[in-house]
């Protein structure tokens, strides 16, 4: 494996050229005003540093990568329920929950993925940011279809009103 390592100067540098390139050709183009690019940009630098600092630490800890795997699955299912529209959330965590987090035991339980933080973590990431979609976009058809259907009674006949 080649490992080539140039320090993070020419990186910060190159990020910046990319940055600066985005908000000038949107502002020429009348695509868009270069001010909110360049606070895009900052901010996701500082919520970057801040989210890298908390996962660096959480990663040296079995229990830690646990507990923030589980906060992992609140905020998918807060934003799964907010994407279907749906009034109810506990459904949809048990949907997030459900899909991800027996998986993610098979899968340490069966040695495929070590018990260690830095495995545990971003698999558990990945399986639920796939229960997260796969919820969202199931919840917003079954509500669609429950939506469409409303009044109507099982076998396609409309209710009788009394």
């Amino acid at each position: 494996m080649i490992s080539v390592d140039h320090g993070w100067v020419p990186f910060v540098l190159v990020c910046v050229v990319f940055v600066a390139a985005t908000a000038l050709v949107g502002r020429a183009a009348g695509l868009f005003a270069a001010r909110p690019v360049l606070w895009a940009a900052v901010r996701a630098v500082v919520q970057l540093a801040v989210v890298s600092t908390v996962v660096a630490g959480v990663l040296a800890s079995l229990p830690l990568s646990a507990s923030f795997v589980l906060l992992m699955s609140v905020v998918a299912t807060i934003t799964a329920a907010r994407r279907a529209k749906a009034t109810r959330v506990l459904p949809v965590g048990l949907a997030v929950l459900g899909g991800a987090l027996p998986a993610l035991g098979v899968l340490v339980a069966s040695g495929l993925v070590p018990p260690h933080g830095a495995a545990v973590l971003p698999m558990g990431g990945i399986l639920i940011g796939g229960a997260m979609t796969a919820t969202t976009l199931s919840a917003r058809r079954a509500l669609d279809v429950l939506d469409q259907r409303h009044g109507v009674r099982c076998g396609g006949f409309p209710k009788q009103s009394s």
